[in-house]
């Protein structure tokens, strides 16, 4: 929708640097995405690289301030994976984003 509606390329890389079992979230348009599987050191090595980069600069305790993990209540519908949920988070954060500069409603 980005791409189609105001030409605009992204990804984004997101990773818990405190969570092992945390191998990232890739997020974007396809063209940013691709770019980003496809770049030397990009990928999956790249998103570990990113995390133990952000655990460096963090420090080693983990950080207090800290939000516990999404529980997603049992219901009727399918429930969602952790990882769909971050995903709208995020896509639902660059919408908003980009409507307040953008200031085009169908963003």
């Amino acid at each position: 929708m980005l791409a189609t509606t105001l030409s605009v390329q992204s990804f984004v890389l997101a990773v818990d640097p405190f969570d092992p079992s945390d191998d990232g979230f890739l997020g974007g348009t396809t063209t940013g995405r691709e770019f980003w599987r496809g770049l030397r050191g990009g990928g999956a090595p790249g998103a570990l690289a990113f995390k133990e980069q952000c655990r460096r600069s963090c420090g080693p305790q983990m950080p207090t301030a800290r939000t516990p993990p999404v529980s997603v209540p049992t219901v009727s519908k399918p429930k969602k994976t952790p990882a769909s949920l971050l995903k709208s988070e995020v896509y639902a954060a660059v919408r908003a984003a980009l409507r307040s500069v953008t200031a085009h409603p169908l963003v």
